[in-house]
């Protein structure tokens, strides 16, 4: 069996796989399915949490920028021009540099393709999962890593935890304590 290409969400995948039932088996497939609906459920938080996080960058860069422009035109403002010139033009090339709003629209489209491979998962039967079916999940599911750019480990593992809680499974990741949670969609 293919598997999709190791990442810190898998190890995560694999141990809520490991505790599916025996008796609830209804397919040879079932830990494949599972593995590959968490990994989804898993890159679609994160995504949709790096979507946010541009979002709200390039939000306050240009909230920013205009408020620091229409202060330019305010008299008591007159003595500091330079330095508001300044710091207009550096958050103008940050949002050059970074390009929140493009960021923000390739982890929209990687967020999609998860929900969507999830819906493509969840839409077949247990009974009828194939090899086929595994295979092509599979495929896409190295396609939407060969399209994601470097993970951010603590937000990662945010995710996981996140699911793992979903899934009911309390005690399968740790979670991350609030001082990483500041700084997850930094390092």
């Amino acid at each position: 069996m293919n598997t999709p290409n190791p990442s810190p969400s898998l190890a995560a995948a694999e141990l809520v796989a490991d505790t599916t039932p025996a008796e609830d088996a209804t397919s040879p497939h079932d830990g494949d399915r599972h593995k590959l609906l968490n990994w989804a459920n898993i890159t679609y938080r994160y995504h949709r949490k790096r979507q946010w996080f541009f979002e709200k960058c390039d939000m306050v860069t240009q909230v920013a920028s205009v408020a620091m422009g229409l202060a330019i035109f305010g008299k008591p403002l007159q003595d500091y021009l330079p330095w508001l010139g300044l710091f207009i033009a550096i958050l103008g090339i940050f949002s050059l540099v970074v390009r929140y709003a493009e960021r923000a629209q390739c982890h929209k489209q990687l967020a999609e393709d998860a929900r969507a491979l999830i819906g493509e998962i969840e839409a077949l039967p247990f009974k009828e999962i194939k090899d086929k079916h595994v295979s092509r999940w599979n495929g896409k599911c190295t396609d939407i890593e060969l399209r994601e750019p470097p993970n951010l480990k603590t937000l990662v593992s945010k995710c996981e935890w996140e699911q793992s809680v979903v899934e009911g499974h309390l005690d399968h990741t740790p979670k991350v304590p609030w001082w990483k949670q500041a700084i997850m969609h930094f390092f």
